[in-house]
Formats: structure tokens, C-alpha cells, sequence
């Protein structure tokens, strides 16, 4: 009995391994689909978690909704906390791909990048270089014209640079 177990699971795990490369395509696509839609999942996250704390107005008397309904309160909130998960890993993975794609065009990481950038900057200075425009950036990010222009005045200022095609270049004679 023993051996027919460590065949199966033998056998078990070249089938995970074989089928590894679509489960990856697949989480890929599925990953960017949710990109696509990240408002919506951001919306739906905070909506689901503002109902929870509905109000209910019965004659002189209000109550919060979730009194009659703890449980639905919770589900609501828990389901909102997952959306919002999701929203923060389909932004991650894009991040990832974008890092990646960089690295191969420059033929250098960016784990070399100075540690002086905080986490904003460094998004920002990634989007600068896959040759998003201002706009496509504030849309992305979610974030004013002026924020923006703050950041990419102290990325200019940080890596000693002036313009777009300077850091661009300079970042392209790395490799």
C-alpha cells in the first residue's frame, strides 16, 4: 500500500509540475483583468464596508443596522478587507511586471536603484520609465498634477537630473 501512495504522489506532483506553467499564465491574466477593473475593486470594497455600518430609522427610534444583524455586519466588512486584498496584490503584481520589463529592456535590475527614493517615488519613477505621461500616471496612482510634480521634482533632485530623457538616459547607461 505504501508504494502505490508513492506513486501517486509521484505521479501526483509531475502532473502539478506539468500543468505549473498554465496555472502561472492563467493567474497571470487573471491578475491583469483585475488591474483593469481596480476601481471597481476598490469600490466595491469600500462600499461593501461603509453598508455595514448602515443606519435604521424606525419611527423616533434610529439604530445601527448591524444590531439586528451582526453576522451580515461581519461577513460585509470581511468581504470588503478580501476585496481590498485583492486590489493591493493585482497593484503589486503590476508593479512586479513592470520591474521586470524594465530589467529586460535595460539589461540591469533596479535592485540598484538608490535606497533614497521612498515607495511613491520609486512607483513613480518605474511609470516615468515604461514612458507613461503625467496624466497616465495621476490615473494610475490616483494622485493630483501637483502631487506628481512634487514627486518627480525630488526623483529629478535625488538622482541628479533634470528632465525625463535625462533620467531615462541615465538609467539606460547602467546596464
Amino acid at each position: 500500500m505504501t508504494y502505490l501512495c508513492k506513486i501517486y504522489e509521484c505521479d501526483l506532483l509531475k502532473g502539478v509540475l506539468f500543468f505549473r506553467p498554465h496555472i502561472d499564465n492563467l493567474m497571470d491574466r487573471y491578475l491583469n483583468t483585475l488591474y483593469d477593473h481596480r476601481r471597481w475593486l476598490i469600490g466595491w470594497a469600500i462600499l461593501l464596508s461603509f453598508s455595514a455600518v448602515g443606519f435604521h430609522f424606525d419611527g423616533a427610534r434610529t439604530s445601527m443596522w448591524w444590531e439586528s444583524f451582526p453576522l451580515a455586519a461581519v461577513s460585509l466588512v470581511t468581504l470588503g478587507l478580501m476585496l481590498l486584498f485583492l486590489y493591493v496584490s493585482t497593484i503589486q503584481h503590476q508593479m512586479d511586471l513592470m520591474r521586470s520589463k524594465i530589467d529586460h529592456a535595460t539589461g540591469d535590475s533596479l535592485e540598484n536603484l538608490p535606497g533614497v527614493l521612498t515607495t511613491r517615488q520609486e512607483q513613480i519613477f518605474y511609470l516615468i520609465l515604461a514612458g507613461k505621461s503625467n496624466k497616465e500616471i495621476m490615473a494610475e496612482l490616483f494622485i493630483e498634477l501637483s502631487t506628481l510634480k512634487s514627486h518627480i521634482n525630488q526623483i529629478y533632485k535625488k538622482l541628479k537630473v533634470r528632465t525625463r530623457t535625462e533620467l531615462k538616459r541615465k538609467h539606460s547607461k547602467r546596464g
